[in-house]
């Protein structure tokens, strides 16, 4: 009774187990054992071993198995059962009479853990990103390769540092991050890393909490940016140097459309000239006034660029303001309708009143003789949201379909 029990107990043991006599001979399988000899536990019962389970010599199972014979005690090892795809950790025991005991318990998901995290590790030594892991007061704990080997670390391999030896961040620095990466999970900022030789590299890094094994760490992956950041330097300075010459340019050719402007203002003020000579004059002033214009609106296309400074802005007032800019062009028979509900404002900035602008006098630029334009502004409400809509009609050609 004693044995069927104990029989029972094995047998419902989810690991294989199974004892040999001295000549390796099996006397005992369990029935998860079946599993590891693809055939019922009880048929390999007085079985060699290596006949009921053949592997290589050389497999360091084969090989613990016959020392541990041998020098009649405990060993293991990590085996790969290939026909189940599963790996064991195998205990081998002595037992009376010169036989051994073989209890083998499945690792395989602590296997592909270690490989995953074999093959993490094997990954970061080999990006180009610097890699450093910390403890909260700032104490390197491992880093990266490439941070070994271009970082300012002691000749003392892989010793622990302060932070603040290889990067321009202070312990009190560093104690305000690990503050916020504790609340927040993660913080990207800009910082320098100081090379073996005492120069730095730029980079963009990003510090993230780990809780790992009972254990706080955390981690810096730091990017080096000195090539974005030059390349930033050459637009920055391409973009200054274009900035002077359209300056000079504008300024130049203001100063003769101004010169232009002034001659034909005085041609159009002898009475002497004929209708027909007067229109020649007069279009040649209008395009005169449009490159000035053109000039007037890169420079504010130049000033929006920058930082827009925004204020409530009267939209009916706007926009009346526009209509009355293009209403009495000379030679025109231009009509302008401004239908306006009031307390349409907005918050916005001035330049805002260009786009109008633009739009209207696009309708007169592209159109001849008598011209009616309509500036409608209502308030209306978009997705529960109040909003002012302007349109902008008028009867001229229009653009062509084709």
């Amino acid at each position: 009774q004693q044995a069927s029990l104990i029989s029972s107990l094995l047998d419902s043991v989810q690991s294989p187990i199974f004892a040999t006599d001295k000549d390796s001979c099996i006397v005992y399988a369990n029935s998860y054992a079946g599993r590891l000899f693809g055939k019922p536990a009880y048929s390999v019962v007085g079985t060699g071993l290596w006949d009921a389970y053949p592997i290589s010599h050389n497999d360091l199972f084969y090989r613990i198995f016959q020392r541990a014979i041998q020098e009649h005690r405990v060993l293991s090892c990590d085996h790969y059962a290939q026909r189940l795809n599963l790996w064991y950790e195998v205990h081998i025991y002595p037992r009376e009479g010169d036989g051994m005991v073989v209890v083998m318990d499945n690792v395989t998901a602590r296997k592909q853990y270690e490989r995953f995290m074999g093959l993490a590790a094997y990954a970061i030594d080999r990006i180009n990103d610097y890699v450093l892991w910390l403890d909260s007061k700032g104490l390197i704990n491992k880093a990266n390769n490439v941070a070994y080997k271009n970082l300012r670390f002691p000749e003392t391999p892989k010793a622990r540092v302060p932070l603040s030896v290889v990067a321009a961040i202070t312990p009190e620095e560093w104690g305000e991050i690990w503050k916020e990466i504790k609340k927040q999970g993660s913080l990207s900022f800009e910082t320098k890393l100081i090379r073996s030789d005492g120069g730095t590299i730029p980079v963009d890094a990003t510090a993230s909490y780990v809780f790992y094994v009972g254990q706080e760490y955390g981690c810096i992956i730091a990017r080096d940016i000195t090539s974005r950041l030059m390349a930033e330097e050459e637009v920055t300075r391409s973009m200054e140097a274009a900035e002077l010459y359209l300056d000079l340019m504008s300024h130049d050719i203001r100063n003769m459309n101004q010169i232009g402007i002034g001659f034909l203002e005085l041609a159009l003020n002898d009475r002497s000239i004929s209708d027909g000579e007067r229109e020649l004059l007069d279009k040649a002033l209008e395009a005169f006034n449009r490159s000035s214009e053109l000039i007037s609106n890169v420079k504010k296309l130049q000033k929006a660029k920058g930082i827009l400074s925004m204020e409530e802005i009267d939209l009916t007032d706007m926009l009346r303001e526009v209509a009355s800019h293009y209403a009495h062009i000379k030679g025109r028979d231009i009509s302008i309708e401004v239908r306006a509900e009031e307390g349409c404002h907005v918050i916005a900035n001035p330049l805002l009143q260009e786009v109008f602008s633009n739009l209207v006098g696009n309708a007169v630029k592209h159109s001849q003789g008598r011209l009616h334009v309509w500036i409608t502004l209502r308030n209306d409400m978009v997705a529960d949201r109040p909003c002012c809509e302007v349109i902008i009609e008028d009867d001229g050609p229009g653009i062509p379909d084709e």
